[in-house]
């Protein structure tokens, strides 16, 4: 099953954060002073090199009185007509551990807004919010949001969530070797674990990155 591309969605969304921006009146530099971010980091968004976290998202959409919705594929970007594009809803379902001890990972926590096209390319898809950071080496930061395919294959050198015996949902990277999985805990060592010693989740499609 083919990916989404992650870079034309990091592009699509920093040509609507530009549009939303320059339909507010507002200069990179004002945005930047608003959300507490330095301008490079504005910048960085509206070119498209990183993606805002999720509560970046939502401070924009408020600064820019328009609907999150809006800035993920409803607001026409420069030279696109004035028509919305397909937005689908997903849950939030909770937390996946990074280090962080928890006690309410199966938390509701509403809902997230994504492409169409990526909700109907993996039915099921369902959102998990990173709490702990770490795995911040591996690019992976705490109030990130991970996208999982619960229906997804296991298949060697991808990212899933697993859930073990301590009823936290955790990352591991899988290598199935000799008929045996082995999960890559940390991105730095492998332990070897049994297929009824964890429950998995699903596989890592999309991962939305916090920046600060």
């Amino acid at each position: 099953m083919a990916e989404p591309d992650t870079t034309d969605t990091k592009h699509l969304i920093g040509e609507r954060l530009k549009t939303a921006r320059e339909l507010a009146g507002l200069t990179q530099s004002q945005v930047a002073e608003r959300l507490s971010v330095s301008e490079m980091t504005v910048y960085r968004w509206e070119s498209g090199k990183f993606e805002p976290s999720f509560a970046k998202l939502q401070a924009l959409a408020r600064l820019f009185q328009q609907p999150m919705e809006g800035l993920l594929g409803g607001i026409p970007a420069a030279g696109e007509s004035n028509v919305s594009a397909p937005v689908a809803h997903v849950r939030l379902k909770g937390y996946v551990s990074a280090g962080l001890s928890r006690e309410d990972w199966d938390a509701d926590l509403g809902t997230v807004p994504v492409s169409e096209q990526v909700a109907l390319q993996y039915p099921g898809l369902y959102a998990l919010m990173v709490s702990g950071d770490s795995l911040e080496s591996q690019g992976i930061r705490s109030d990130d949001l991970l996208f999982l395919n619960p229906v997804a294959n296991l298949r060697s050198d991808k990212l899933y969530v697993i859930r073990t015996e301590t009823g936290e949902p955790s990352l591991r990277v899988i290598s199935l070797e000799e008929g045996r999985i082995l999960l890559r805990s940390g991105f730095d060592r492998y332990e070897e674990l049994a297929i009824n010693g964890a429950e998995f989740l699903g596989q890592v499609v999309w991962h939305l990155r916090r920046m600060d």
